[in-house]
């Protein structure tokens, strides 16, 4: 499994995201639906046999829900879910000095939520950057702006206030070229889109999803997120 999101608005809408590649790879395990406490209860489990998580999501509407993918042998990863903002950033900024890189991570509502997110040690030196939480205009202009000069996008999600949150690399125009890049997906748009895009060896890598909802639990409105990697076989 290498992407795994949960969204939805309540205990019986929470629904899943998934992409599975047949591939010779590290033995890994999954967890979905759980709470916090039981989230760090498969955690420390997994932790204890030399797992370690390389994917997280969580749908943060009430009742919150985790998911989340660990593989054994990876390197040790920094690891934390249920963190305000603050320290979240607190947190990037702290990698950026002692030399790991933000991997994936989910978060619920821009600057006033709370976050879940895995730091692997940066062991090729890449500069990376994480510009904050952006609604979709603004995360299309850094878009354009970044790969304009040459900066490559390594992971986006999207959150239930439907802005978006991305990992940038710099210098790394390699990577624009190895993925397509799409936002503001709905559900039919994002199948749409798989659906065309496999015909040309385009296969979807990280696909996060979110689930807005209005006043009184009115106009429910679910969005993704997709980077997708051209494959070749043969």
């Amino acid at each position: 499994m290498i992407s795994l999101s949960c969204y939805g608005w309540d205990d019986d809408a929470v629904l899943y995201a998934a992409v599975w590649v047949k591939e010779a790879g590290p033995e890994w395990v999954h967890c979905y639906g759980l709470n916090a406490s039981d989230y760090q209860a498969f955690y420390d489990e997994w932790h204890a046999k030399g797992f370690n998580p390389i994917i997280i999501s969580s749908a943060f509407s009430p009742p919150q829900r985790f998911a989340a993918v660990f593989e054994k042998g990876v390197p040790s990863t920094v690891a934390k879910h249920n963190i305000d903002v603050g320290e979240f950033e607190s947190r990037n900024d702290w990698a950026q000095k002692h030399n790991y890189i933000l991997k994936w991570f989910a978060a619920d509502a821009d600057y006033s939520g709370h976050a879940a997110a895995i730091w692997v040690p940066n062991t090729t030196g890449v500069q990376w950057y994480f510009p904050g939480f952006q609604a979709t205009a603004d995360f299309q202009k850094r878009y354009d702006v970044a790969t304009a000069v040459g900066d490559g996008l390594a992971f986006v999600t999207v959150l239930a206030t439907l802005w978006y949150g991305s990992i940038w690399y710099r210098n790394s125009p390699q990577l624009n070229a190895t993925y397509q890049t799409h936002h503001d997906l709905t559900p039919e748009g994002y199948q749409g889109l798989v659906d065309s895009l496999k015909g040309a060896g385009w296969y979807p890598c990280v696909v996060t999803g979110a689930t807005m909802v209005g006043d009184f639990g009115l106009d429910r409105k679910t969005r993704f997120a997709a980077m997708f990697r051209k494959v070749t076989h043969g």
